[in-house]
């Protein structure tokens, strides 16, 4: 089932949902480890998949959040952009919400309504850069829900 088709629908921007779901193969081990020094160690949160739904009033967006790495990431943020690209570390974006921690191998998908018709949904995964990564070059994406 689509991720934003029980989204609640208010004028406000807000966290319609999360869905943790696993992706990738199982881990064997204690796992949940302390990240350690070499890069195959840390966690890599990147873009999944991302869908946007421009609506008259409200529109919505959401964006698949992978764990690809070898550790749990803690805390973070995705931030959300409507109508422009992703900004920089560190930008806030027009909805930005906190993610509390995703283990290595899991997946979550986040969702949020903005006031107004919007096609384009830019996401940002860790935008205030909180979590130590293997590969920090895969954390934004953009979806133009209008096809343009």
């Amino acid at each position: 089932m689509h991720p934003l088709r029980h989204a609640i629908h208010l004028p406000l921007a807000i966290l319609t949902g999360l869905m943790i779901t696993s992706c990738g193969p199982e881990r064997s081990g204690g796992g949940g480890e302390p990240a350690g020094g070499s890069s195959d160690e840390l966690p890599n949160l990147s873009v999944g998949s991302m869908s946007s739904a421009p609506g008259g009033a409200e529109s919505e967006g959401a964006v698949e959040v992978l764990n690809n790495g070898e550790a749990d990431a803690g805390g973070f943020d995705v931030a959300f952009w409507f109508e422009e690209s992703a900004g920089e570390v560190g930008d806030p974006g027009d909805v930005t919400l906190a993610i509390e921690s995703l283990a290595a191998g899991e997946s979550v998908w986040v969702e949020a309504t903005f006031s107004g018709s919007h096609c384009l949904v830019s996401a940002y995964i860790d935008s205030q850069g909180d979590v130590e990564e293997s590969d920090e070059s895969d954390n934004s994406g953009e979806v133009d829900g209008c096809g343009r």
